[in-house]
């Protein structure tokens, strides 16, 4: 009479794997909202100690800029700050259980990983440019300037889904999906779009100031 195989080795596995997924999850999620809270105090406290002078409208930019700007940029920080901590995520699963799906695939997310980190310098850069009482009247507060890298990180954002999409087409959100972590990706892919789209948005707006600016008004 043949032995039955044990299933012990196996579930123990798995019960470890799931373990070291969680507690990876666990890491990720403090380390992320600990970076979080730590950005967004330090945004607040300079941002209350400059506006406390004299933060008279930069003659090189648009008043309406300036009174909006701050607000759109504070969202485009925290959707940045999403983007990152899901693509850190499943970059961190990917490298400890090596089981990302292709090379290629695990480019992409480094890339949108890339993209959200640029992009939350440079607005984070950009919101306390606007508060600074002197920084704020500089040329680097321009509309143009300003175009220019609204141009560059919509370009980013826009390669970054693009390639994502091409290396994972499965991670488009009505499609169904076999990979691993596949509501991450397609959470990841979800907010690239969003990205794309608010930058567009900046975009059009930068446009509409810039010819408002040529016409006098």
């Amino acid at each position: 009479m043949s032995a039955v195989p044990s299933t012990t080795p196996a579930s123990g596995d798995l019960i470890e794997n799931k373990y070291r997924s969680t507690t990876i999850t666990c890491i990720v999620a403090a380390a992320s909202a600990i970076v979080t809270l730590f950005y967004l105090v330090a945004l607040y406290l300079v941002a209350h100690r400059w506006t406390r002078d004299d933060t008279s409208l930069n003659k090189y930019s648009s008043v309406r800029l300036q009174r909006s700007a701050p607000f759109v940029y504070l969202l485009l920080v925290l959707t940045s700050l999403i983007e990152i901590s899901i693509s850190a995520w499943i970059l961190v699963q990917y490298s400890y259980n090596l089981n990302y799906p292709s090379e290629a695939a695990k480019t992409g997310i480094e890339f949108i990983l890339f993209s959200g980190c640029w992009t939350m310098l440079v607005v984070g850069s950009y919101l306390l440019l606007f508060l600074h009482p002197r920084l704020s009247k500089s040329p680097v507060a321009s509309v143009g300037v300003q175009g220019l890298w609204i141009c560059l990180t919509w370009i980013l954002w826009i390669v970054a889904a693009a390639y994502l999409n091409a290396v994972l087409p499965f991670v488009t959100v009505y499609s169904e999906c076999t990979l691993v972590y596949c509501g991450q990706l397609k959470a990841l892919f979800a907010i690239s779009v969003v990205q794309t789209v608010f930058f567009a948005f900046a975009m059009f707006v930068i446009l509409w100031l810039a010819w408002q600016r040529v016409h006098g008004k």
